[in-house]
């Protein structure tokens, strides 16, 4: 059979950065390197908005694939001149106050006058130039990958005047995303948008999300009886490159000191407390311990974890690469899962590359969520819900008393882990697109 002709529509791409660009960066390289024919539609950079930004991104585009940009209204331009940056809802600021009576105004309105975000700005001209390449040349196949899900409503539209087969990808949950009761809604907003949302899910041939606890939820939606599986609905976990590692060198056990590393987002949600308090307390008996969060972390989350203990370092963004190499030399690494409805589903990027590092992990989050039985099967470490801070304080000395002897269980985990390279995940979609 042939590789596949596929059309892949993302708004992150790079020089875009954080882990939503990651996905699909990544897998159209493998894909591309077994032959398949793919041309990705994003937005013009400078019309986009971006949350993070990393140039050196740009270098791990594939060459064989075909990447074409069409212009958008910005409407977070607007917002960030009057309004200040912020000013609309994201994951990654949940915790913030509006100071301004006016400013608390903007959530409502993005939640009404742009559904489902502020980011269908773009589909117009992406639409447009995807229905050219559709109606002049044969693919086999339209991916549309979200958030920011208003990129799904171009798939349906394609869906719907063409008759393309069209795969939907949701790396987040829509209307059930854990800051979703924060954006605004009427009863009225919410639901367009879950009309919006079921939609594009009953339409669409295909729909692949990050989880298996996703996928219950979708299935759900779809009216899928208990106890029975939908055979459109497909788990594509997010992964690890095994490129990015290709030349880190672990240097933890030979180097003075214990290394905790946390990398990406934290926000009032994580409620990390629990976890600051035990590696204070183990730090008190072993002054060895250093811990470094990296990411663009709040100045008001960066006193609360200093006044919670002093030793806590921060560093800024930092690129991809590096933040592999931070993750390498660790002696220990910090997950925390956000304390929200259907926190059981949450799959963070970064755990599949805290897998792949070697360095052993502690999860603070549901013991019986997706993260938490990944991190068992792969040996990787342990979970923890917020009422076991003994037993985390046990498992935190242990891995501090018995350092030189962490990365000898690498061994074991590593058939487990290979499971979530990236190149195996491309071949599972290979499968689902083919």
């Amino acid at each position: 059979m042939m590789p596949p002709k596929l059309l892949l529509i993302t708004y992150y791409w790079p020089p875009s950065g954080g882990p939503g660009v990651q996905r699909w960066l990544k897998m159209t390289k493998y894909l591309a390197e077994v032959g398949c024919d793919i041309t990705v539609l994003t937005v013009k950079e400078e019309d986009a908005s971006y949350p993070q930004r990393d140039e050196s991104l740009l270098d791990e585009v594939h060459a064989q694939i075909r990447v074409l940009r069409t212009r958008a209204f910005n409407p977070y331009k607007l917002l960030s001149k009057d309004a200040g940056q912020g000013a609309i809802a994201s994951a990654s600021d949940t915790g913030k106050k509006y100071t301004q009576k006016w400013r608390s105004i903007l959530p409502v309105l993005r939640s009404h006058l742009f559904i489902p975000d502020p980011r269908k700005g773009w589909n117009r001209s992406a639409y447009r130039t995807a229905k050219e390449l559709l109606t002049s040349g044969h693919f086999d196949a339209v991916l549309t990958s979200s958030p920011p899900h208003s990129t799904q409503l171009i798939g349906y539209r394609l869906k719907k005047s063409l008759g393309v087969r069209w795969i939907m990808d949701m790396r987040d949950p829509w209307t059930d995303i854990f800051y979703y009761e924060r954006l605004g809604h009427s009863a009225l907003s919410a639901a367009v948008d879950r009309s919006m949302e079921m939609k594009c899910l009953e339409s669409a041939d295909e729909v692949m999300v990050v989880g298996n606890q996703m996928k219950t939820m979708v299935e759900e939606k779809l009216g899928v009886e208990p106890g029975k599986e939908s055979s459109s609905v497909h788990v594509v976990t997010n992964g690890f490159d095994e490129a990015d590692f290709k030349g880190l060198e672990s240097d933890s056990v030979s180097s003075s000191g214990f290394h905790i590393a946390y990398t990406g987002t934290l926000s009032a949600f994580y409620n990390y407390g629990v976890m600051f308090d035990v590696i204070r307390e183990c730090a008190a008996l072993h002054p060895e311990v250093v811990c470094t969060i990296y990411g663009a972390i709040s100045e008001d989350i960066q006193h609360d974890l200093s006044s919670l203990w002093r030793g806590i370092q921060f560093c800024s963004e930092v690129s991809h690469r590096e933040i592999n190499q931070i993750q390498r030399r660790a002696d220990l690494l910090l997950l925390v899962i956000p304390e929200v409805a259907n926190d059981g589903l949450i799959l963070t990027g970064k755990l599949f590359e805290y897998l792949r590092s070697g360095a052993p992990i502690m999860n603070l989050g549901p013991t019986d969520g997706d993260a938490a039985h990944i991190v068992t099967a792969c040996k990787a470490g342990q979970t923890f819900d917020r009422s076991q801070k003994e037993a985390m304080k046990a498992f935190l000395l242990q891995q501090i008393e018995s350092k030189t002897e962490q990365r000898s269980v690498a061994s074991e985990r590593s058939k487990a882990v290979a499971e979530y390279s990236r190149e195996n995940l491309a071949n599972k979609v290979l499968q689902i697109v083919g």
